[in-house]
């Protein structure tokens, strides 16, 4: 079976929304990254004017001139498996990432100056690329809401033989063909073979390892997709006072069990007990 990241469709869903200049590119871009197998979550594209300015308060955006208004740029975030790897920037398949995007005129938020290095940056935004060779806000959106990888050519080529190696036809002298008596053909009956259903995945099963009391919030502390409060979506809410499982933490958020699956409690509203 054909290589395929874990979130493809949320990816295929997340690019339909981009300007269609950028989207080509990204398209583009996406496609060589399944042919080389790198498992990727493109988490952000376009962007509301609201969703910048928290951005911006929080510290994780310098600038309300994003390219994420406008549709000419995207955050990604490499997967192991189902689970995002927010320290994955340095790996060896981010880095190859980094070079399709460069290779198709996308810019990288860890090289601004695309001079092939970060240290002289002064603000690195790893997730983040987009397309600036076209101009700020100079995309259009004709085609918003739809996106499809592109199909590979495949292109015939006749291959001539040198005369050297071309040998001369000589017709035989032709005889009488006598046709041998033939006999009825049986056709045999199509075997139809059902194919077996294929049986279904397992659930990922996650380890617990201790367990969080909701503290410090009027109500009820709200629970995140990924350990972010700019970049993350609400999955649900935990009221004040009721315990979660937690199978471990990271950058200051709790990794908490919520119905089955790896969610995040920030570390100010949980309380090991």
């Amino acid at each position: 079976m054909a290589f395929l990241p874990v979130y493809h469709e949320r990816n295929m869903k997340n690019i339909a929304q981009l300007g269609d200049k950028t989207k080509k590119v990204v398209l583009a871009v996406y496609a060589e990254a399944i042919k080389e197998e790198i498992n990727i979550l493109i988490y952000s594209t376009i962007r509301t004017i609201e969703e910048q300015k928290r951005n911006v308060a929080s510290g994780a955006s310098k600038t309300m001139r994003s390219y994420h208004l406008v549709g000419q740029a995207f955050d990604v975030v490499l997967c192991d498996g189902p689970v995002d790897n927010w320290n994955g920037y340095g790996k060896p398949d981010f880095i190859k990432f980094i070079a399709i995007c460069k290779k198709n005129g996308l810019t990288w938020g860890g090289d601004w100056n695309n001079n092939g290095t970060s240290r002289d940056e002064t603000f690195i935004d790893s997730p983040h690329f987009q397309l600036g060779s076209i101009g700020y806000g100079n995309d259009s959106f004709e085609t918003k809401g739809i996106a499809e990888l592109p199909k590979p050519v495949v292109v015939k080529v006749d291959v001539v033989k040198p005369a050297s190696e071309v040998k001369p036809t000589v017709k035989p002298i032709s005889k009488p063909i006598v046709k041998p008596a033939t006999k009825p053909i049986v056709k045999p009956k199509p075997v139809v073979v059902k194919p077996k259903p294929k049986p279904k995945p397992k659930a990922e099963s996650i380890k617990k390892i201790g367990t969080i009391k909701i503290i410090n919030v009027s109500n009820a502390a709200i629970i995140c997709d990924v350990p972010s409060s700019t970049k993350s979506q609400n999955i649900g809410l935990a009221p004040i006072g009721s315990r979660l499982p937690i199978s471990g933490s990271v950058s200051g958020w709790f990794e908490v069990i919520y119905k089955g699956k790896r969610d995040y409690v920030n570390e100010k509203y949980g309380r090991l007990v």
